[in-house]
């Protein structure tokens, strides 16, 4: 995505290697870390989840604005940015597992109507599971994609206008030979999964994931009720920033989200049992799982 540093939001895993062992993992052991990046002014705030040894916690450092000079509270909401692409990936998988018509191996032609005909080398080439490991050939960003705020540059860019760039899309590359980063991509997969479940992509991953493993504080859009705790995004000189919105590639960045909710998350991969993961159907053999880890980056985002 776009460099945006409004708020940082980590996740720390047992046993990290920023931490050394799992045994020292502690607040002030947190606390060390972070400081250096909040003198130096790297970013506004922080909000950092630590999962260990079957417990979480959660430290907050600076405020959410400098007009406004509210701390991070636990129930903060963030735009989780391309972290949104690890959930993008897991409804693949449990599109895989519980749908006879969906493979991984699948190209895109099968999806997208007319692709066959206007652009043959991408619809018989691009397959799901190349959307998801950043391997399609297919560029960055659709070169269509003109926004008429550029501080919000996906709001309005919809499945029409991503169809129309398709029809005329060049590969940088044979897909499946190379990985690059591609917010196109996995865009272009959230869309697919959605509209072949005749839902968009808010209400697909509220199904299929934030409900089973009961995120209630995670969404894509959010209601007024809520809209006061979501943190401000900034730019890189830590100027506010508007928010973003999504349409077609809503499965490239549009989660929002909250410490808590991205710590059950957590917990969810790594532990199937305490999380349930076997009500959102996903299949986590060899096959499927090893899809979903290669995009499971956890980054700072903001």
């Amino acid at each position: 995505m776009i460099a945006r540093y409004s708020i940082i939001f980590g996740l720390v895993l047992c046993g990290s290697p920023l931490l050394g062992q799992e045994d020292s993992i502690s607040q002030e052991k947190v606390d060390a870390l972070v400081q250096p990046y909040m003198e130096n002014r790297n970013f506004q705030s922080a909000s950092i989840g630590i999962s260990s040894k079957g417990k979480t916690w959660i430290r907050h450092y600076g405020t959410l604005s400098e007009s406004d000079p509210v701390p991070a509270k636990d129930d903060t909401i963030y735009e989780i940015g391309s972290i949104t692409k690890v959930f993008t990936a897991l409804l693949l998988a449990d599109a895989v597992k519980t749908r006879s018509d969906f493979d991984l191996d699948q190209t895109i032609g099968r999806f997208i109507p007319g692709l066959q005909e206007s652009n043959p080398d991408v619809a018989s080439k691009v397959t799901l599971k190349y959307l998801s490991q950043h391997m399609s050939g297919l560029p960055r960003m659709p070169d269509n994609i003109l926004p008429t705020d550029p501080n919000n540059p996906f709001a309005g860019y919809d499945r029409k206008l991503l169809h129309k760039f398709l029809e005329t899309a060049k590969l940088a590359n044979a897909p499946g030979k190379k990985n690059a980063y591609s917010n196109l991509g996995v865009g272009l997969l959230g869309d697919i999964l959605a509209s072949e479940s005749n839902i968009d992509y808010q209400s697909l991953v509220q199904q299929r994931i934030f409900d089973p493993l009961k995120m209630t504080e995670s969404s894509v859009s959010l209601s007024e009720s809520s809209f006061h705790r979501l943190a401000p995004p900034h730019n890189s000189a830590l100027v506010e920033d508007h928010v973003w919105d999504f349409d077609a590639l809503a499965g490239a960045g549009s989660i929002r989200s909250t410490a808590t909710d991205m710590l059950r998350f957590i917990q969810a991969n790594l532990n199937r049992q305490i999380a349930k993961l076997e009500r959102l159907s996903i299949w986590l053999g060899k096959r499927v799982y090893r899809l979903a880890k290669i995009t499971s980056r956890w980054d700072w985002v903001g």
